[in-house]
């Protein structure tokens, strides 16, 4: 359980930082900023380790439903 809170706080703190990402880079490309190719890249980056993490809760939840109640 104490591993599973662990996770799910690391879950919510890089939904945030990627959160934050996002708006700052979307503000630089409104402002016309250089880099685009390499802020795309990041927030590809950022949103497939967001998909595994996310994945990854679910199937720690998944098994700690199963271990609760088999």
């Amino acid at each position: 359980a104490k591993e599973l809170q662990t996770l799910h706080n690391l879950r919510k703190l890089f939904v945030q930082d990627l959160n934050t990402r996002v708006k700052k880079s979307a503000e630089l490309e409104c402002e016309g900023g250089l880099g685009n190719v390499a802020q795309k890249q990041k927030i590809s980056f950022l949103e497939n380790n967001l998909e595994q993490l996310t994945k990854v809760h679910k199937q720690h939840l998944h098994q700690s439903r199963r271990r609760l109640h088999p």
